[in-house]
């Protein structure tokens, strides 16, 4: 018995959560890369030019970790939570870390360097699709920020950094704006 009115694009109902007081009036990309999509919205100060959706997010981090690593799910999402480093040049110190395989009765240990490793690469390759995706549609070059959100990726450091460098566009993790609901 419920009529549906119609459709909201994700990144137009968070624009008016994520983007501060100047993002709403800049023309912003709002990239929401969450578990298991990353959200694309192209705003020209109050006009909503783009979206799109590209099938790729934290989940996928984290089934690559699971998968070269050969841990379980639970374990990888626990090691990219804390090991999250979205580029290997950012690392501070090579530690080692103790695996508990799935298959194997012993432990393996590998370098930090190297869990690292599997994260930045699929993080370059949501970044370099979304490139791909604005290039495409003739709508990068009027892009003036990337204001990025989501909890697939806000929890990884320096996805931002990341991310600028692959779209060469200024990149900032959300703040988001407070909202009272008195």
């Amino acid at each position: 018995g419920i009529e549906i009115d119609g459709f909201t694009p994700v990144s137009l109902a968070e624009r008016n959560v994520m983007l501060d007081i100047n993002e709403m009036n800049d023309n912003v990309m709002l990239l929401d890369i969450g578990a298991g999509n990353t959200d694309i919205g192209v705003f020209e100060g109050n006009g909503f030019i783009y979206t799109n959706t590209i099938p790729l997010g934290g989940d996928s981090i984290t089934s690559d970790i699971q998968m070269v690593l050969n841990i379980s799910e639970e374990e990888a999402e626990k090691l990219k939570r804390q090991y999250g480093l979205a580029m290997k040049s950012y690392i501070d110190n090579d530690n080692e870390i103790v695996l508990n395989t799935v298959e194997d009765a012993k432990n393996k240990v590998i370098k930090s360097s190297e869990l690292i490793e599997i994260i930045e690469a699929r993080i370059e390759e949501i970044f370099s699709l979304v490139n791909k995706d604005i290039v495409s549609q003739g709508i990068k070059q009027r892009i003036n920020n990337v204001v990025l959100t989501g909890q697939g990726i806000t929890n990884i450091n320096k996805s931002d950094v990341a991310g600028k460098v692959i779209l060469n566009i200024p990149v900032k993790i959300s703040t988001g704006r407070l909202i009272s609901t008195i």
